[in-house]
């Protein structure tokens, strides 16, 4: 009885390490690629990527591989127009000006990481009586991986209204495979913003929608990025 009491602590002991060694070594597993993708993530800059997507700057080290699975679109949908398609009233709908630029940020065990960042905006026309300025961004992080299981790695988004603009109704859609896995999410400021979002799959895409009102005018904005592995 004797030698019981005297075993039964150690091998308490050896149990409560043996949970202590798992945690330990899941997040030395996981904390290494995360603390790569962490750094490379961080080092993007949004407001100069949005001054490249402006500017049309693309990296030199994507090859046009990449560049040829690249999507962008744009809309800008005034409240003007939809009344002028009924009546006798002129479009107010601003034309729309979309642009993109894609580096290559790194690579994580061999794979080469990119980055993505698309704007839309109406054009500035001096004879459109709408005043409605809005910048609106969205950007994707990928691993290139061969074959079909890209890695999705991260999603950044926001929007710049100029004036008196306001921005209001803000939805954001991230779609892999042409699938939504987790439905709309609703960002709650225009602020510039980037969140982890660790997906597989040969298609990506990002798109934001947002409303847009000077007070007196009133409209709506989206714009869609999107990688594949082809056309």
């Amino acid at each position: 009885m004797l030698k019981i009491k005297k075993v039964l602590p150690v091998f308490l002991a050896i149990l409560m390490l043996i949970p202590s060694v798992n945690v330990l070594a899941q997040e030395h597993n996981i904390t290494e690629k995360d603390l790569k993708l962490e750094e490379l993530i961080s080092s993007i800059d949004i407001d100069r990527e949005l001054d490249n997507a402006i500017n049309g700057v693309i990296d030199n080290e994507v090859p046009k591989e990449i560049i040829d699975q690249i999507k962008i679109e744009g809309d800008f949908i005034s409240e003007e127009s939809l009344i002028g398609n009924f009546s006798t009233l002129p479009s107010e709908t601003p034309e729309i000006e979309t642009g993109y630029t894609v580096k290559k940020l790194g690579e994580i065990d061999g794979e080469s990481v990119y980055s993505m960042t698309a704007y839309a905006r109406p054009k500035e026309i001096e004879d459109k009586a709408t005043k409605l300025g809005v910048t609106a961004l969205v950007g994707l992080v990928w691993i290139d991986n061969f074959g079909m299981d890209n890695e999705l790695e991260s999603v950044f988004y926001g929007w710049k209204p100029t004036g008196d603009s306001k921005v209001s109704n803000r939805e954001l859609r991230i779609l892999i495979d042409n699938a939504n896995k987790d439905g709309i999410i609703y960002p709650r400021s225009d602020d510039y913003n980037h969140f982890s979002y660790y997906r597989k799959g040969f298609r990506f895409s990002a798109s934001t929608t947002a409303n847009v009102t000077d007070g007196r005018n009133k409209g709506s904005i989206t714009v869609l990025a999107e990688t594949k592995l082809w056309n």
